[in-house]
């Protein structure tokens, strides 16, 4: 992500979090009115359910990726640096 400086980062993360926010509330809302009263209850329940094993199955998948992407990119810098070192 390219960026002039931190505050612009910051400034979308921050917009980010209030989307974020704006649609979970919205998805409640949606919940709520598609269960009813009297199961409205289990339908939230259920909705927070998922969400938490999504965000648990999440975490599981980055870290082999990122084992992956950077074993070979540290083996390519390091080429790259030898490389250079020789020709110097």
């Amino acid at each position: 992500m390219w960026a002039p400086s931190w505050s612009w980062i910051l400034a979308a993360n921050v917009l980010l979090g209030v989307s974020q926010g704006l649609t979970w509330s919205a998805t409640v809302i949606m919940n709520i009115d598609l269960a009813g009263p009297k199961n409205r209850g289990l339908a939230m329940g259920l909705a927070n359910l998922v969400a938490a094993l999504r965000v648990a199955a999440r975490g599981d998948l980055p870290g082999p990726v990122i084992t992956v992407t950077c074993d070979s990119w540290d083996r390519y810098r390091a080429k790259s640096w030898m490389q250079n070192w020789e020709e110097a």
